[in-house]
């Protein structure tokens, strides 16, 4: 199944279930539910966020229209650039200067779990280790200059990488924002709870 059938078919059947009447959602201040954030805290980051031997406890998930890494013992949300993740050969990032490629964000399909590719801009006159986010072959923009560094060092060598939207826009919608994630295949698989 393809990565955007599956992101539809999750959301779809995260539906949210029948919304509280008013009389119900008036409660006394003793009363009041206990706030718990959907977000893993920082610090179950050093326990849960490790390499190991295995595959790291994260998967995929659909939340508020976006594609989130969720922690798979606590079902929290990982927040992109948490700095664990390169640790665990993750890389994430929002991409930079959206605003230069607004023609190729509104006439590509950018939508959650979308394939997206990054490409190394060698020469580039601003950073020698430049790496640009293509959809459909259209340069969207560009991965900021520190994670370019780290990630840029693993294209030379020749490490495999896949690159799936988290967060963006279908053809047609002009999008400010645009989020990705790239890992080694094997890695994308497993993220997205596909099997071998």
């Amino acid at each position: 199944m393809g990565l955007v059938r599956w992101f539809e078919r999750i959301t779809q059947a995260g539906k949210p279930g029948p919304q509280p009447t008013a009389r119900e959602a008036v409660l006394k201040p003793d009363e009041q539910p206990h706030f718990e954030s959907n977000y893993l805290h920082s610090s179950r980051w050093d326990e849960l966020l490790s390499p190991t031997d295995g595959l790291p406890n994260l998967r995929l998930a659909p939340y508020r229209g976006e594609l989130w890494l969720m922690e798979t013992t606590t079902s929290k949300l990982v927040v992109v650039g948490n700095r664990h993740l390169a640790k665990l050969g993750i890389w994430t990032a929002t991409v930079r200067g959206i605003d230069h490629y607004r023609g190729a964000v509104v006439e590509t399909n950018a939508s959650p779990g979308q394939r997206l590719e990054l490409v190394r801009e060698p020469g580039n006159p601003h950073d020698r280790n430049a790496v640009q986010v293509l959809v459909e072959e259209r340069v969207v923009g560009y991965i900021n200059k520190q994670m370019a560094a780290r990630v840029a060092k693993l294209m030379d060598a020749g490490v495999p990488l896949e690159t799936v939207s988290l967060a963006g826009c279908p053809r047609g919608r002009n999008e400010s924002r645009i989020q990705i994630l790239a890992a080694d295949p094997a890695l994308i698989l497993h993220l997205t709870g596909a099997r071998n």
